[in-house]
């Protein structure tokens, strides 16, 4: 009896191994499939301690941010951050501290091997309370890519594809932003800039020479912008459509600077615009209102500005002509 108990004992522990050894194996067959997914993962996975430490470190900070797990482990995270999103960091990992039902995220940048500072979003999930983990996991996402085509969206909805210049969208906006915030005894003009005879240079030399004279345009109006000789700094240079191009003349201490300003775009555009190997002369007509009463809107101003041109259009071209109050009734006005 006693020999063939110990025979069934014995039979019991080893289907007991057996199973043990099975549940083993599938074990460390999910542990290395987990792991491979870790690894192979486009994101960077990260697992804190409490205090923010790096106790693990995926493979994938090593493709994505050049330091390898070894470097990494042991050190603060924050370190990695850009002093200006460690708050922002920070304050998730205490909200995640307190909520482990619900990942929170984060975006900031995280500082690159090479020293560049890449944009990140940051996913962070707390397992303080599983025993085989025991810290906050985060996922963390390189965006360069989406943040580099989310500022490509957006710096092309505020300026011109042609000339890169401030588009009618932008000019309407600063003009409405300099009438919130204007300032008592200083003024604000709107230049409204026609080319005299464009069509005549697509006409001669083609529409690709004449979009290279547009741009070059561009150029010497934001040249004749600069800060100095008493323009300031933050004025604007648009251009509207086709060939018409306008400038917001801000914080003008006197209403004679916008028409020193006119001039001075008149002299230089009797310089001839150099275009590969063409040289082409462009007359400009500048239509120009300012501030008045003082209760002004940017239609306003806009409405304003276009009467004054179409005058400058009328008496010849090639001129500054500053707005009146008489053109509203279409009565002539004299040419400044």
């Amino acid at each position: 009896f006693v020999v063939v108990r110990q025979l069934i004992m014995l039979t019991d522990n080893m289907s007991l191994n057996k199973k043990l050894e099975t549940q083993a194996s599938d074990m460390r067959e999910q542990e290395e499939h987990l792991r491979s997914l870790v690894e192979h993962s486009s994101d960077v996975v990260t697992v804190l301690d409490r205090e923010g430490i790096i106790r693990f470190q995926s493979t994938s900070a090593e493709r994505i941010f050049a330091y390898s797990p070894a470097e990494l482990v042991g050190q603060p995270l924050l370190e990695l951050v850009h002093p200006a999103d460690r708050p922002a960091l920070q304050a998730g990992l205490d909200a995640a501290m307190k909520a482990s039902a619900h990942p929170t995220s984060v975006d900031c940048r995280l500082r690159h091997k090479l020293g560049s500072w890449s944009p990140c979003e940051i996913t962070i999930t707390n397992l303080l309370y599983l025993p085989s983990v025991q810290g906050l996991v985060l996922n963390i996402r390189d965006v360069s890519e989406r943040t580099e085509l989310e500022e490509k969206v957006s710096h092309h909805a505020v300026h011109d594809a042609l000339t890169n210049l401030a588009n009618e969208a932008a000019f309407r906006a600063h003009l409405e932003v300099a009438l919130s915030n204007l300032i008592l005894g200083r003024g604000i003009a709107v230049l409204l800039l026609d080319l005299d005879n464009f069509k005549g240079i697509n006409d001669t030399f083609g529409h690709p020479v004449g979009d290279q004279v547009l741009v070059a345009i561009g150029g010497r109006l934001e040249q004749i912008v600069r800060p100095g000789d008493g323009v300031r700094l933050g004025d604007v240079v648009a251009r509207l459509r086709g060939d018409e191009f306008a400038l917001l003349l801000r914080n003008l201490p006197s209403a004679e600077l916008a028409a020193s300003v006119g001039q001075r775009i008149l002299q230089q555009f009797l310089v001839p615009f150099r275009v590969g190997r063409h040289e082409v002369t462009v007359g400009v007509s500048i239509g120009a209102a300012g501030i008045t009463t003082g209760y002004e809107t940017a239609d306003e101003l806009i409405r304003n500005a276009e009467l004054a041109l179409q005058v400058a259009k009328t008496a010849g071209k090639a001129r500054y002509q500053r707005y009146q109050y008489d053109m509203q009734s279409g009565l002539a006005a004299d040419v400044a």
